[in-house]
């Protein structure tokens, strides 16, 4: 297996990893397998208590370092601010690791535990 197929099957597991937990938490979720798109989750919920109010969207931007440059965040930033709640996600420690995020709206607040923040 050539290292390229092995970090995109590592990317993989870990977004798979990131979905399980999301979907343990009572969200609803879908994974834009290998697409290159903005995200590579889409979180809906957990589910509204009372009618009338809106789901939570957020995105999710998988990363196993959390490694982004500042262009990809400021074109995310333009196409997202004010729409959705978007968040960089990666892995802290190794193997059975904590799952941290961070705000991309809000980058300068730092790494937070998935749980913590959603």
């Amino acid at each position: 297996m050539s290292g390229g197929m092995i970090r995109y099957r590592q990317g993989a597991d870990f977004e798979r990893r990131v979905r399980r937990a999301l979907e343990a938490a009572g969200w609803d979720t879908s994974r834009s397998a290998g697409s290159h798109d903005d995200a590579d989750i889409i979180a809906v919920g957990p589910k509204p208590e009372a009618k009338g109010i809106r789901a939570r969207v957020v995105l999710l931007q998988c990363r196993r370092a959390g490694k982004t440059s500042p262009a990809e965040r400021a074109e995310w930033t333009h196409r997202w601010r004010q729409r959705v709640e978007f968040y960089v996600v990666r892995r802290r420690g190794t193997r059975n690791s904590q799952i941290v995020v961070r705000d991309l709206f809000n980058w300068l607040q730092g790494w937070e535990r998935l749980d913590d923040v959603l």
